[in-house]
């Protein structure tokens, strides 16, 4: 047999102290199709995210198309690889997300042709009609046109598709594809993966669709507590289990009671995971006495935290995320605002127990507190609408002049973009303008004294919908970072129960809800961690 196209040995993966990963080892076949199932917080999603790349693993090893992930060996020893050449390394892997990640202010085309025009540097020409091809592949030849906004979910999922398969990967990952879509939708991107796995694409596919797991996958495994508690051909998995873990006591006797089966038993694993979470989320003493937990913020970074401008209430992803984080602890969340410059002081000296205000999770910002990550940030650059065409990649800006707020590490992102692709490369560097903040970059951009701005990508979907055709991204984002709720160094028990609170509100699909009313979908993380910025 011919040697894995992947193979996971002994990978082992924690967010604080949750133990995502725990020893797990996987070999998969090229033209394979492979479906992990188990119960939300099994660790499906988290080893496909390592698979990529996305999440680093704590110890063990992934190879991909023979090449070891993250590493480079020379002789007997170990380097990390710089995020350039892990970069070149996901370009063997396609990866389909639960939400569509789509731009949404390029057409079903340009989507699919930016990542081989833009990263692999292919003719543009020759981009588009492989890109012309793919849709019709994928059942959307007349929607080349259309925008993110104008199409369905199921639509939108097999423009993402078609993306991925663009970059001719081989290998592609696809993380629950059909639990964000209408029921009446999910057929129609099923279709495609089917179509997929007959063309011989090597598939790893995180799904809770049982019926195409029987129909197409080669083989399934059965994920519980970060583990493989079952592997083997489907029919055989959903059949006929082997472990006590993953078997009833008696076997149903048809593959209706087979799939029924398996449904409830993700559901009893969910649901009885969510009271011992709420049992051992214990807050502090002062904080219960006081029923309320004491939050800084500082209301101006839509749509994390803003006040409504008809009736001036707070409002905002982080608001509502923090009052049903405090609903969920038995209490009610006290906010107080304060500056920027003072929060973290605050959180320090007591003032204030936490800090949930979109703040980045830094590593120098670690010296003071810690901080229970829930939210992916990116520092993206952005012009005005009219200028995009000048500033086709974020190299164009080298020599112009760009804002962002200064009391954020905005100005440090700026800086290490230009030494490394301006002045590193020959080029004037980046003037940097420093701003009071988001809002005033963005007038700034407006009136012209500025060529482009920066913040966080996370907030220019909302805003760019509330000032329709004024703002263009610029390139991707320059650096990714997590954003974290900030307590006390020592505040040990309040950050226990804040992170059992945040995976309280993933499993029952309170994050995700709100993370798509405020469009912030994009930006969720799939586990709570603790001190995961960098």
């Amino acid at each position: 047999m011919s040697p894995p196209l992947v193979s996971i040995v002994d990978v082992r993966k924690k967010f604080g102290d949750f133990q995502a990963l725990d020893g797990v080892s996987l070999d998969v076949q090229a033209g394979e199709v492979l479906c992990i199932i188990g119960a939300s917080g099994s660790g499906k999603t988290t080893l496909l995210r390592c698979v990529n790349q996305l999440v680093t693993i704590d110890s063990g090893a992934i190879w991909v198309d023979g090449a070891l992930t993250g590493w480079r060996i020379e002789g007997t020893r170990l380097h990390a690889l710089p995020e350039k050449e892990i970069a070149r390394q996901r370009l063997a892997t396609g990866m389909v997300f639960q939400r569509f990640n789509l731009f949404p202010h390029m057409t079903a085309l340009e989507n699919i042709i930016e990542g081989p025009v833009q990263v692999q540097g292919r003719n543009r020409a020759e981009a588009v009609r492989e890109a012309e091809a793919l849709l019709a592949r994928v059942g959307l030849a007349d929607k080349a046109g259309a925008y993110p906004a104008n199409l369905s979910g199921g639509q939108q999922q097999r423009v993402a598709i078609a993306r991925a398969l663009a970059m001719k990967p081989r290998l592609m990952l696809f993380d629950e594809p059909t639990s964000a879509l209408d029921p009446e939708l999910v057929g129609e991107v099923l279709a495609v993966m089917k179509e997929l796995a007959a063309s011989g694409m090597t598939m790893i596919v995180v799904t809770h669709e049982l019926g195409f797991a029987r129909e197409v996958a080669d083989r399934v495994v059965f994920m519980d507590r970060g583990a493989i508690v079952e592997s083997g051909p489907a029919a055989e998995v959903l059949g006929n289990p082997r472990k006590p873990a993953s078997r009833p006591s008696s076997p149903p006797s048809s593959p209706e009671g087979t799939e029924r089966m398996f449904k409830k038993l993700l559901l009893a694993a969910t649901v009885l995971a969510l009271p011992v979470a709420a049992q051992a989320a214990e807050l502090p003493a002062r904080i219960k006495s006081r029923g309320a937990i004491i939050a800084a913020i500082v209301p101006n970074y839509p749509p994390l935290e803003m006040r409504d401008p008809q009736t001036n209430q707070l409002t905002g992803f982080d608001v509502e995320l923090g009052n049903a984080l405090a609903e969920k602890l038995g209490v009610k969340m006290q906010w107080q605002e304060t500056s920027f410059d003072q929060m973290l002081a605050s959180v320090r000296t007591g003032r204030v127990d936490i800090i949930l205000s979109g703040m980045s999770d830094l590593k120098s910002r670690q010296e003071t507190a810690t901080f229970i990550d829930y939210l992916r940030s990116g520092s993206q650059f952005f012009t005005q609408a009219s200028r995009a065409a000048e500033f086709p990649n974020a190299e164009a800006l080298c020599g112009k002049r760009v804002g962002a707020s200064r009391r954020t590490a905005l100005p440090n992102d700026i800086k290490g973009f230009s030494d490394a692709n301006c002045v590193g490369k020959g080029k004037p560097a980046i003037e940097y303008v420093p701003t009071e903040g988001s809002a005033d970059a963005r007038t700034q951009l407006r009136q012209g004294r500025i060529d482009a701005a920066m913040q966080g990508g996370e907030t220019l979907p909302y805003i760019m919908g509330l000032e329709p055709n004024t703002y263009a991204p610029v390139g991707e984002p320059v650096r990714y970072t997590l954003m974290g709720i900030a307590t006390g160094k020592e505040e040990t028990q309040l950050q226990q129960a804040l992170a059992e609170g945040l995976r309280g509100l993933m499993a029952d699909g309170t994050y995700a809800k709100l993370a798509e009313k405020w469009q912030l979908s994009p930006s969720k993380i799939p586990e709570v961690q603790i001190n995961g910025g960098e």
